[in-house]
Parts: C-alpha cells; structure tokens; sequence
C-alpha cells in the first residue's frame, strides 16, 4: 500500500512538470510568434498584448531564464507607449528580482529616460542618471547619462543657443 502511495506522488508529480513544461513551451511560442509580427509594424494594440503575455510568463515561470529578458522587453515596450509608470514597475522589478541580469545597467539607466522623457520629471531624472552613472561609470551608455544630465529640461531652442554661444574660457 505504501509503495502505491509513493508511485501515485511521484506519477502526480511528473505529470504536473510535464504539463508545466508544456504550458511554458506554448507560451514562449505564442510570445515569439507575436514579437515576429510586430518586426515590421508599430501595432499598439499587439505590443499591449505582448507586454501582457510578457507579464503572464514572469508571473507564471518567475525563475525561468527568459523571465528578465521578458520584464525587461515589457519595460522598453511600456517606454515606447508612453506608459511610464509601467515601464518604472518593470525596470524596479528587473533590478530587484534580477539583480545578477545582464539588463540590469539599462533598466537603471532608462528609468532615468522614462523620467525625463515620458514623466517630465526632471528631479527623478536627475537622480537616476546619476545614479547609474555612479553604478556603471564605465558603461557604453554613461556617456549619453553625462549628455542627458547636461542639458536636462532645457527647450531645444535652448540647447541650440548653447551651441550657438559657447562660454568662454578665461586663459589667464
């Protein structure tokens, strides 16, 4: 009766990792299938779709390996919609769920982008680029961080007046 017991658990067992693996697999085709439609389009409606089949995977497979390229592709996807509340609670969730992901520097340097350039808030924008100027000096992006922080919430008038009068050094 025991070893009935023991074979019923672990036949119970393989059965759920088999239908959990396939349920991932059919996600992770579904969510492919729609990133390949959206190669060519700028839909709106399919990249929300896809930022929720996005949060469905992490959801359902949080430790899987694609779970912080999918948080991170939603965050870029909220970025580009305008969704900037959004696309700060993915950047937060990579950065604290995903610490050890190689996104991480991005999610941290496009919060920043998401402050300045979706929220208009140049205050938070300020802290976050230089935040991630000061976890990732050496980045490929720090020099458009250091770019950002130079001419945050100026006009485009302005920044071209800059241009147009350099300020002169004294040479003495």
């Amino acid at each position: 009766m025991y070893k009935v017991k023991i074979l019923i658990v672990i036949l119970s067992v393989m059965i759920l990792f088999f239908a959990c693996t396939e349920s991932r697999k059919k996600q992770h085709e579904h969510i492919s299938m729609l990133e390949n439609t959206l190669q060519d389009s700028y839909d709106t409606l399919k990249m929300a779709k896809l930022v929720e089949l996005y949060d469905n995977y992490v959801n359902d497979f949080p430790s899987d390996s694609l779970s912080p390229i999918y948080v991170f592709r939603a965050a870029e996807i909220n970025r580009v919609l305008g969704k900037g509340a959004e696309a700060l609670t993915n950047y937060h969730l990579l950065i604290k769920t995903y610490p050890e992901s190689a996104y991480v520097p991005e999610a941290y340097f496009f919060m920043a982008v998401v402050y300045e350039n979706v929220l208009y808030d140049f205050t938070k924008a300020s802290v976050s680029y230089c935040e991630f100027l000061d976890k990732y000096p050496e980045h490929p992006f720090a020099k458009d961080a250091k770019l950002s922080l130079e001419y945050l919430g100026k006009s485009p008038e302005e920044i071209i007046r800059m241009f147009e009068n350099p300020p002169t050094e004294d040479t003495l």
